[in-house]
């Protein structure tokens, strides 16, 4: 009787143990590394200018705001502000000046992104392509002014975008490919940001704290998000050395992916219909865009966007946007790509 008691509590036991390691769903990972003997295709590379007021018009832009925010005549730098209104301290001047940047100058770059701005006159804010490139070579290669794409940032303003498989004209190109490693056969590009400022531009960057580039490295189909990528300090020559990783997750249970093959959202379609690539973070910004636009009727030029609205850029529109922005991200999931690929 012991002996058999002492097996089926055995027997009952690897059983339980059993199942209970199974309802774990332990997954084994497996990484490959091979080479590739053959052309491969370059990313997609974006990258903008910190100071989106660069320019003489720029400079002239942000004078007009200042002056009537103030209420100053013949403004040339901000510290007018502290000559025209003497009672001001110098904590007090700094504190008026932080204020304006946190605040005012989200407004600055609304007016700025709006609708009713021509291209040409956003353009004129900042530098153009052709005073940016000093020297530009992708595969060893000279690169062609036509073959980059020029689009502006909210946070930015001019952004130029290169190897996206489009040209200036929008008409398609081929894709950018190496057969080699090594930074004589990548991209190389010297670009300039500007000189040191003594106007206006200089004060709005924090006396040049910000002063650099941002840098986005992504897959052609993919809307570049200028809060993702990375910045590139000025004075410096920066490497940066790329891998390009697939990633596949396996579904239910043992992920929280979706197969997108069956999948279907309004967003998603949207996507889709544009030919972009899905990604979890393109379907935050755009879920949250398009929850904007239905309540606010507007969309935010903080996120990307891919819908025919005008941006929200008067208070009322803006304070309605980050009140749904916020409200939205709390309440939707966003699915996970089984299978993607990264730089």
């Amino acid at each position: 009787f012991v002996c058999f008691f002492a097996l089926t509590s055995y027997c009952l036991y690897l059983i339980f143990t059993t199942i209970f390691e199974y309802l774990e769903y332990d997954v084994n990972t497996k990484i490959v590394v091979f080479e590739v003997n053959e052309k491969f295709p370059l990313p997609s590379v974006s990258f903008c200018n910190y100071d989106a007021f660069a320019t003489e018009n720029g400079t002239d832009y942000v004078n007009q705001y200042l002056s009537k925010r103030f209420k100053l005549k013949n403004l040339t730098k901000l510290s007018d502000i502290q000559v025209k209104k003497p009672n001001l301290s110098s904590t007090e001047y700094y504190y008026e000046f932080i204020k304006f940047v946190n605040r005012d100058l989200e407004i600055l770059r609304g007016e700025a992104y709006a609708s009713n701005f021509s291209q040409e006159l956003k353009k004129s804010f900042g530098f153009s392509l052709e005073q940016m490139i000093i020297k530009c070579q992708i595969g060893g290669l000279e690169c062609k002014i036509d073959e980059f794409e020029w689009y502006y940032d909210y946070n930015f303003g001019n952004c130029y975008k290169v190897n996206t498989g489009f040209n200036s004209n929008k008409s398609a190109i081929p894709i950018k490919t190496i057969d080699r490693s090594g930074t004589a056969n990548g991209i190389y590009m010297e670009l300039f940001i500007g000189a040191s400022h003594t106007n206006q531009t200089k004060l709005l960057n924090f006396d040049q704290i910000y002063r650099g580039l941002r840098l986005i490295i992504n897959n052609q189909s993919i809307i570049p998000i200028s809060t993702e990528g990375f910045d590139i300090q000025p004075g410096v020559c920066t490497n940066i050395e790329l891998k390009k990783t697939y990633v596949e997750h396996l579904p239910d249970p043992y992920s929280s992916c979706k197969d997108l093959s069956s999948y279907s959202s309004t967003v998603y379609n949207d996507m889709i219909a544009k030919n972009l690539t899905y990604r979890q973070e393109s379907c935050i910004e755009l879920c949250q865009q398009a929850y904007i636009i239905k309540n606010c009727s507007c969309f935010s030029p903080q996120f990307i966007n891919i819908y025919d609205e005008n941006p929200c850029t008067n208070k009322e529109e803006q304070r309605c946007a980050n009140k749904d922005s916020i409200d939205y991200f709390n309440k939707v999931k966003y699915p996970l790509k089984c299978k993607e690929s990264q730089w």
